[in-house]
C-alpha cells in the first residue's frame, strides 16, 4: 500500500501480518511476505502516533525464536528515522494458535505473552517498488529475549544443558544459576560481589547482624526471605564454601 503520508488524528489503528523474519519482498504487491504501507512524502507522518492508535502486529508463524529480525510493517521514503512517530503508540503482538480467540485474515491468534520482547528500530533500507532503487528507512522488529524472566535471562546468556540447572555453576563462583539469576549475577563472570553483604550495627547500645541485598528491579517469580540457622553442618558448609573461593594467603 502506498500512500503520501498519514494522519493519524482521528485515532488511526493499523494491522499488519509478518510471515516470515526477513525483509519485505517490495517488488511483489500482492506476495510481498511481509505486509508494507509505502510513504512518500518527507514528512511521512502528520503527527506522531500515540496511546489512541493501536497498531497490531501479527506473526503467522508458529513460534518465535531469539534473534529473528522482521523487516516491513513501514517504510518512508524519507531516509530519516520515523521510530519516534510511532513508538508512543499502543503496539499489541500476536502469534499464531489454533485455538486463539483473535481473528485475522482467517487465521487465529493470540496475544504474546513468552519469554522474548520486541524492540523496534527504523534502519535504512534500500528498496525497488519497480522504478527504480531508493534508500529509505524500514519498521524492524528484533526478537530478544526477556532478562527480566529465568528462561530469558538463560538464553541470553548462553545456558542450555546442564548449564541451565538451577544449581549449575558454570564459572565457578559457588553461586548456582537460579541465585545468581536472582541477585542479579553473571553466570559466566566469576564474581561474587553481588552476593549478599553482612556486616554489624549498632542501634541503641545493642549490636545486630545487617544483610543487605541489592535486588534487580523487576525480576518477575523470584521473592526474597531473610532466614537463620543454628545448624553447624550448613554454617561448616557455607564456610568450607567460602574458603575454596577466597584461599587464604600468606
Amino acid at each position: 500500500m502506498t500512500s503520501p503520508a498519514l494522519s493519524p488524528e482521528a485515532g488511526l489503528d493499523f494491522a499488519l501480518e509478518f510471515t516470515a523474519a526477513t525483509t519485505t519482498n517490495f517488488g511483489v504487491p500482492n506476495s510481498s511476505i511481509n505486509d508494507l504501507i509505502r510513504l512518500t512524502n518527507a514528512t511521512p507522518f502528520t503527527t506522531a502516533l500515540d496511546i489512541s492508535n493501536t497498531v497490531s502486529i501479527y506473526f503467522n508463524i508458529s513460534s518465535i525464536e531469539n534473534s529473528q529480525q522482521f523487516r516491513g510493517g513501514f517504510f518512508t521514503d524519507s531516509d530519516s528515522d520515523f521510530l519516534a512517530s510511532i513508538s508512543e503508540a499502543s503496539i499489541h503482538y500476536f502469534i499464531t494458535d489454533p485455538s486463539g480467540s483473535v481473528s485475522y485474515h482467517g487465521q487465529t491468534y493470540s496475544e504474546y505473552s513468552g519469554i522474548y520482547l520486541f524492540t523496534l528500530s527504523t534502519p535504512s533500507q534500500s528498496a525497488n517498488f519497480g522504478s527504480g532503487a531508493i534508500t529509505g528507512r524500514i519498521l524492524q522488529i528484533e526478537v530478544e529475549p526477556d532478562q527480566n524472566q529465568y528462561e530469558g535471562w538463560k538464553i541470553f546468556h548462553g545456558l542450555s544443558g546442564n548449564d541451565a540447572l538451577d544449581d549449575a555453576d558454570t564459572d565457578f563462583d559457588g553461586i548456582g544459576q537460579l541465585l545468581e539469576f536472582a541477585i542479579g549475577g553473571d553466570p559466566n563472570g566469576n564474581n561474587l560481589s553481588t552476593l549478599p553483604a553482612l556486616s554489624l550495627v549498632d542501634d541503641g547500645g545493642s549490636t545486630y547482624l545487617e544483610l543487605t541485598l541489592e535486588r534487580p528491579i523487576g525480576l518477575q517469580g523470584i521473592s526474597y526471605m531473610p532466614k537463620t540457622t543454628t545448624n553447624p553442618y550448613h554454617l561448616a558448609k557455607r564456610f568450607k564454601r567460602d574458603r575454596e573461593s577466597h584461599p587464604p594467603t600468606e
